[in-house]
């Protein structure tokens, strides 16, 4: 039983602190609908983050935390990556504002 429970802990931290970046997201700008539906987006990650091993989720709440201390917000840096082939001009301007991968 220890085991579920540190899972689901681990899980919700991760949880918590993308959430915080996900509200981050749009700074400015129009917030999206689903910024106003936590319940569907803890559903969604964590079904993810289930499928995880353990040893992937303590690295990626790390990388999470290191982000986070860095001033870094993963997931807006994600969603600019994504920008990539769907609007690239909008891409262009915001690529210069995150580390791009080597």
């Amino acid at each position: 039983m220890d085991r579920i429970d540190d899972t689901e802990k681990l899980i919700d931290q991760i949880i918590s602190l993308e959430w915080d970046m996900f509200q981050a997201v749009n700074e400015g700008g129009p917030r999206a609908s689903c910024q106003e539906d936590r319940a569907t987006f803890e559903g969604m990650r964590r079904g993810q983050f289930l499928a995880w091993s353990p040893e992937t989720r303590a690295a990626y709440l790390e990388d999470l935390l290191n982000a986070e201390l860095d001033g870094r917000n993963l997931v807006r840096e994600k969603y600019i990556h994504m920008m990539k082939n769907v609007v690239p001009a909008q891409y262009a301007l915001l690529a210069e504002t995150i580390p791009i991968p080597e």
